[in-house]
Formats: structure tokens, C-alpha cells, sequence
């Protein structure tokens, strides 16, 4: 992608605004990153039943990434800016997103999944 621009600084200011100060984002993203701790959809499920406060901040978290993945798939925001700040937490998340889309389809959060391969791309053309 290229350079980012002023106008990129102050749209990813403004959407890094909206996740640090909304706070079931903000929870979502502590969630997803440090508290998660699940092996499988399964188990998933089990500890954080639909109504819990788990669920609810994961589910969160989710669209958070959702909504940035589409703003990467349209070249709205400089995903160079999203790729070396944003942590994706794709390594915990991975497994319950997979479940999700066995029961709810393949599209669900499929702007997410699309933009933490290109992340992974990403990070392999930086240098150490």
C-alpha cells in the first residue's frame, strides 16, 4: 500500500478512538487478547454461553475486527497502519470463529478472516 497520508493518520486515529474509549470493544479486545483461554468451539461454548459476559465481549471484539477488515477490503483505511498496530488474536480466536461459521455459514466475520491472512502476508515482506 503506500505512504500513509495525513487524511489515513486521522481516519485510524478515529477508529482507534472508537476502540480504546467504547467499552465493550475495549473489553472484547482484553478479552480476546489476554483472558480467552479455550481449545475449541466446544469448550467455547461451554465456558462462555450465549448471555455471558464472555460471550458478549468476544462477540464484540468480533465486529470490531469485522468492521476494520471491511475497511482494509475497500481500501478505506491504510492497512499498513491496521497491520503494525492492531492485535488480531487470531491464534485464540481461531478455533470459535470456525465453529461459527459451521453453524451460522462461511461469510461470518469473513472480512476478519480475509484481513488477518493478508496481515499474516503482511508481516512476512517486514523486516525484523
Amino acid at each position: 500500500m503506500t505512504k500513509p497520508t495525513k487524511e489515513d493518520a486521522d481516519l485510524f486515529i478515529k477508529v482507534y478512538n472508537t476502540m480504546v474509549s467504547v467499552d465493550d470493544i475495549k473489553n472484547g479486545l482484553w478479552f480476546a487478547v489476554e483472558e480467552l483461554d479455550v481449545d475449541s468451539y466446544e469448550q467455547y461454548k461451554e465456558k462462555y454461553p450465549v448471555g455471558s459476559e464472555g460471550h458478549r465481549y468476544l462477540s464484540m471484539y468480533l465486529s470490531f475486527m469485522e468492521f476494520l477488515g471491511v475497511l482494509v477490503k475497500y481500501k478505506v483505511i491504510n492497512e499498513d497502519l491496521v497491520f503494525d498496530l492492531f492485535p488480531f488474536a487470531w491464534d485464540k480466536v481461531e478455533p470459535i470463529v470456525r465453529g461459527w461459521q459451521k453453524e451460522f455459514g462461511p461469510n461470518w466475520k469473513e472480512n476478519y478472516v480475509a484481513m488477518v491472512k493478508k496481515e499474516a502476508e503482511w508481516r512476512k515482506r517486514q523486516s525484523p
